[in-house]
């Protein structure tokens, strides 16, 4: 994103003019790989959101399914703009930086193809981000909440648990976002001028480390926090995610997850130490997060405790392959 640092100044007075006027303009970006099906699923929840976008920008990571034809059909039915961008290069940090640097918006929201929004999520942001001052404010991210899609199997509730908790656990009392590394891609809003001002980007060099650059969202998320911004928790902002719901896809994704990670925090380890933050986390405890979470998702007998030895036994493998701390 170096070659666009010369349009700060105008994107910032173009962001505080939205803002003041409370009509602050928002782009949408999803990034999608052969899964039109689950693509249709996430654009159909577009459809009834009670705030629109500016725009939607849809990029097709070399797709060779009917991607396309999803996404222009999804086009004809709604009223505002959608862009289908095509970028061939395969890659999670690619992709997503293709998707900022094509956003015309100050704001930019990015929200996986395997979700599907609350009717009132744009609207949550957008509430959100009318009331920021980017003169005064150093929030430059904004996170939403996440839930697994129903119905709901051991597994998925577990993975659920565990995700909540590790965001949740870096939460201050205000929903401040207090270590970075918890931002999540899935559902979450960047304010671009900020990006573009610092020279920030999701890191394209970890392509060819292990994991493949997955956790190219916690990577951005440190590279926001040394530069000084903050990003705050949106619980309104809501989103259901299909997480994996049976063991074998479970346990793909937590080793996927892990040689991601592992990869992340050999590249920030001494620079987490030095900002404080490993031992600033975590003032949440699993067991002081449990009974609250099981409470929400109608979780009890037999099924509260097989989900709960599952992300214990997670847990502790995660820790053995990446020395996380839960």
């Amino acid at each position: 994103m170096k070659s666009k640092t010369h349009k700060t100044t105008s994107s910032v007075v173009n962001a505080s003019a939205a803002t003041a006027a409370g009509v602050a303009e928002l782009s949408v970006v999803i990034v999608t790989r052969n899964r039109a099906k689950i693509l249709s699923r996430c654009l159909e929840s577009l459809k009834s959101q009670t705030r629109t976008p500016k725009e939607l920008i849809v990029v097709n990571n070399a797709s060779t399914d009917q991607t396309t034809q999803v996404v222009m059909t999804f086009a004809t039915q709604v009223s505002w703009p959608v862009r289908l961008v095509v970028e061939t290069k395969i890659g999670y940090p690619l992709v997503y930086n293709r998707g900022l640097n094509e956003a015309k918006t100050d704001w930019v929201i990015f929200l996986d193809d395997d979700c599907v929004a609350d009717r009132n999520w744009l609207a949550a942001y957008g509430r959100e981000i009318d009331k920021i001052h980017p003169e005064t404010s150093q929030i430059v991210a904004l996170v939403g909440q996440s839930e697994t899609t129903p119905p709901a199997t051991v597994w998925a509730l577990a993975v659920l648990a565990a995700d909540q908790f590790w965001k949740f656990s870096a939460l201050k009392a205000n929903h401040e976002v207090e270590d970075l590394e918890t931002l999540d891609n899935k559902n979450l809003a960047y304010f671009k001028p900020f990006l573009i001002q610092n020279q920030l980007s999701f890191n394209e060099t970890t392509m060819s480390e292990p994991g493949g650059g997955a956790a190219e969202d916690a990577d951005l998320g440190m590279q926001i926090q040394q530069a000084g911004g903050r990003a705050k928790f949106l619980p309104q902002a809501k989103i259901w995610h299909q997480d994996p719901n049976n063991c074998g896809w479970y346990w793909r994704r937590w080793w996927n997850s892990a040689v991601a990670v592992g990869s992340y925090r050999r590249r920030w380890q001494i620079k987490r130490q030095e900002m404080g933050l490993i031992t600033r986390r975590p003032k949440l405890r699993f067991h002081q997060f449990w009974p609250k979470f099981c409470y929400q998702h109608q979780l009890t007998g037999g099924k509260a405790w097989l989900v709960w030895l599952i992300v214990q036994i997670s847990f502790g493998l995660i820790k053995l392959k990446t020395n996380l701390r839960f």
